[in-house]
C-alpha cells in the first residue's frame, strides 16, 4: 500500500493490503482494530477542539464499533457522539491499549462486518482491485463530497478483504459481500453486546472495559 500523505493512489487488492493471517494473532487483532478505526475516520462529521467527532446519537447500533475502539484507547465516549482520541492518520496502523477489558477479535470481526453490511455498495464487488485516489484531506466533514466517497469505499473494501482473508465473508454471485457464519446477520450487532455484557461480569465493574487515558474530550459533550 503507498503511503504518501495528500493524494495518492492506493490499489485495493488482498495481497496489497494485509499479509495472511490465521487464528487471530496480534497482528490480525491489530489488524481489525485498525481497519475499525479507518472507518470510524472517515465517518467523522465534525472537528472540535483538533478532535475529529463522529455523531451517531447511540442509535442503529452505530456506537458499537466505536465502543469497542473506546475499549482499546482509540476513541472517548462523548454520550451520542465519539472522538478519536489522538491524532492519527488513517494510512498508519492504530496504537492500542491492550488490557484485561479489551474487545475480542470475535467482537472486532463483527465490528468490520457490521460495516460491510451497513455501505453494501462499498463493499461491492465492483470495487475490488480498483486504483483509486484517496486523500487524506477530506476538506468539510460536514459535507458529502467526492473525496469523502473514495475514502470511505477505500476503507470498507479494506474490511472486506482482510474478512475474506480470514474466512468470515466473500463476495456472492450478485456482486456484494456478505459475512458467512455467525456473523451473517451482523447489522444487530448482538453478539458484540453480549460478549461486552459477559466481560462487565468477569471484571466486575463496566469501567474496568476501558483503559485508563488522559480526560481531554471536547468541550461541549458530556461522558458517556
Amino acid at each position: 500500500m503507498n503511503a504518501i500523505d495528500g493524494g495518492r493512489t492506493i490499489e485495493i487488492a488482498a495481497d496489497r493490503l494485509m499479509m495472511t493471517m490465521t487464528n487471530h494473532s496480534d497482528r490480525t487483532y491489530a489488524s481489525l482494530a485498525t481497519q475499525i478505526a479507518r472507518i470510524l475516520w472517515g465517518l467523522c462529521g465534525e472537528e472540535i477542539d483538533g478532535k475529529l467527532v463522529y455523531l451517531h446519537a447511540c442509535e442503529n447500533n452505530l456506537n458499537a464499533p466505536c465502543d469497542m475502539l473506546a475499549r482499546l484507547g482509540l476513541m472517548q465516549d462523548c454520550g451520542v457522539s465519539h472522538c478519536l482520541a489522538s491524532d492519527w492518520s488513517p494510512f498508519d496502523e492504530a496504537v492500542l491499549i491492550r488490557h484485561a477489558g479489551e474487545p475480542t477479535a470475535d467482537d472486532l470481526v463483527s465490528g468490520l462486518t457490521f460495516y460491510t453490511e451497513w455501505f453494501p455498495d462499498d463493499a461491492a464487488i465492483r470495487n475490488r482491485g480498483r486504483l483509486v485516489l484517496v486523500d487524506a484531506n477530506l476538506g468539510d466533514r460536514t459535507r458529502w463530497t467526492p473525496a469523502c466517497a473514495r475514502y470511505r469505499t477505500w476503507a470498507v473494501q479494506g474490511a472486506c478483504d482482510l474478512l475474506a482473508k480470514l474466512d468470515v465473508g466473500s463476495w456472492q454471485a450478485n456482486g456484494f459481500f456478505s459475512p458467512s457464519g455467525r456473523y451473517s446477520d451482523s447489522t444487530d450487532l448482538d453478539l458484540y453486546w453480549h460478549s461486552r455484557n459477559e466481560m462487565i461480569r468477569r471484571l466486575g465493574s463496566e469501567k474496568l472495559l476501558y483503559p485508563h487515558v488522559p480526560d481531554s474530550q471536547p468541550e461541549g459533550f458530556g461522558s458517556g
